[in-house]
């Protein structure tokens, strides 16, 4: 068939492949359900249990995925629970596979999960610290959204001090001239001629950098 095709003159264009459904598509699909109802064995698209709203979720997204709490984390690439509290995207998971003390949720990398929770509170953000989480994974089929480049290393004079923030951590660091910069990924950087608090740069948090960095 293709021999003939080719003898006509003619070419066959492969379809387009479908762009891939990415970690930041998945967490706005979760957000969007905050404030609705939970109820147990519910999966969408009105009420939610916990695991009802990550398989909803995937499945807007065209991945197909276990439907019970249990078999959605055994669906992930296992990954330390500390990094699953602080990787955007993540699963937090606790509990006895098939029971309703079993629970799961979406991590935002940031200390904070959403998550369909109870009757009482129904589909919310919430904290992830402090709750007792024994397993977390990403979902491999999930592309995460590639960070910004980091601008570029100032050139610091030799008498120089300047200040690097980076704002996904709310971390300042003071480099004084000839001094790398311990970090990856800042976001701006300012000069000491500017006012510290402007910045988000306390007075003691300038003097312990300082004080590192002397």
């Amino acid at each position: 068939m293709l021999t003939l095709i080719a003898a006509m003159g003619l070419s066959i264009t492969p379809p387009a492949a479908a762009a891939a459904a990415t970690t930041d598509q998945f967490i706005d699909l979760c957000r969007a359900q905050i404030g609705k109802q939970y109820v147990f064995g519910a999966a969408g698209p009105n009420t939610f249990d916990c695991s009802g709203l990550i398989h909803w979720a995937l499945g807007q997204l065209g991945i197909s995925s276990p439907r019970p709490s249990g078999g959605l984390i055994g669906f992930t690439q296992a990954i330390p629970l500390q990094q699953g509290i602080t990787t955007r995207g993540a699963l937090l998971y606790y509990g006895t596979s098939g029971g309703r003390r079993a629970h799961i949720a979406i991590s935002l990398g940031n200390n904070r999960v959403i998550e369909a929770a109870n009757e009482d509170l129904d589909v919310v953000e919430g904290r992830a610290l402090g709750r007792p989480w024994t397993q977390a994974g990403i979902i491999t089929q999930l592309t995460s959204t590639p960070a910004p480049a980091p601008e570029p290393v100032p050139d610091v004079q030799e008498d120089a001090m300047i200040v690097i923030l980076n704002k996904s951590n709310n971390a300042a660091i003071v480099v004084s001239g000839g001094k790398a910069a311990p970090v990856i990924g800042w976001d701006m950087y300012v000069t000491l001629t500017q006012t510290l608090p402007s910045v988000g740069v306390t007075n003691d948090q300038f003097n312990a950098f300082a004080a590192a960095f002397a």
